[in-house]
């Protein structure tokens, strides 16, 4: 469990102060999810879910970013392969 924000403060600065937002997004899209649900709408739960998609996409990117620190002279595919 070393790379979760919890045992790492590297990690955890990163979720926390340059993610701020995304609780906020994620009770957003949670509020928004319930309510379309109960008024059955078809495209907005869909949306929703989507945006958890990428909101949990955001999250990972930002945990694993600077293990992934990629320069500008390295190649496309050879900096795919460092991570």
């Amino acid at each position: 469990m070393s790379g979760t924000p919890l045992n790492d403060e590297g990690i955890a600065s990163r979720w926390f102060y340059r993610m701020l937002p995304a609780p906020v997004l994620v009770a957003l899209c949670a509020l928004l999810m319930r309510r379309s649900i109960r008024s059955r709408h078809e495209m907005w739960p869909f949306m929703m879910a989507l945006g958890f998609v990428f909101l949990g996409y955001s999250g990972l990117i930002l945990s694993m970013s600077p293990g992934c620190d990629l320069s500008r002279r390295v190649a496309l595919r050879r900096g795919g392969a460092a991570c």
